[in-house]
């Protein structure tokens, strides 16, 4: 296909024409059809189209995003890569976590609680009050684009992204706060003032 050229200063819908123009000359090559935005926001990270996304792939230029933090929790097997299949077992995982189930409250509650999330969010709870994320939206901040913790919530630190996007993935692994999908929640949650009973019911 020849390179689009694309004149549009609206940034958003430069990514997205590049993403439309990625699929179209995918499937004009005979590649797999790409099915959804997922398929497409791979295709468009993997410029050489060798169907693995490297860490400097992954970055797309976004230093000091914490894009290093979710690049390891997709890097399932740590061999320097990601691929559509690895990516895909993570959002499966992440969708059976308990931390997707939280609402927007309980997703506040889970930043602001340190055995949770490590790293003190005070003064960013007015944007992410006003963010309304709630858990199934983490998948977006946390892991497929981390950029977004800075330039939509505002969050300037990045040691506090960094903190949330890990904390991200341990909930995914079953390492978090919350526990595993299927198992009771730690001893300790719940029996603490400062975890609300409706965090604590999702922990359970």
């Amino acid at each position: 296909c020849p390179e689009a050229k694309l004149r549009r200063s609206n940034a958003g819908m430069r990514k997205l024409v590049i993403a439309l123009v990625v699929v179209a000359c995918a499937v004009s090559r005979g590649e797999a059809a790409v099915e959804n935005e997922f398929d497409a926001d791979f295709f468009m990270r993997d410029g050489n189209r060798d169907g693995k996304v490297t860490r400097e792939e992954f970055k797309l230029g976004k230093l000091a995003e914490a894009t290093d933090e979710a690049f390891a929790c997709l890097d399932a097997d740590m061999n320097g890569y990601i691929t559509k299949e690895e990516r895909d077992a993570l959002r499966t995982r992440f969708w059976k976590s308990k931390l997707s189930k939280l609402n927007a409250e309980e997703v506040l509650e889970w930043l602001a609680y340190d055995k949770c999330v490590p790293a003190n969010i005070k003064k960013f709870v007015p944007a992410l009050k006003l963010a309304n994320l709630n858990g199934l939206a983490l998948w977006d901040v946390g892991v497929k684009n981390p950029s977004l913790l800075r330039t939509e919530l505002k969050i300037d630190s990045p040691i506090v992204r960094r903190t949330i996007v890990q904390a991200v993935c341990r909930e995914i692994e079953g390492l978090g706060c919350l526990g595993q999908p299927d198992a009771p929640p730690p001893s300790d949650l719940g029996a603490l003032g400062n975890l609300s009973p409706a965090l604590a019911a999702a922990a359970a």
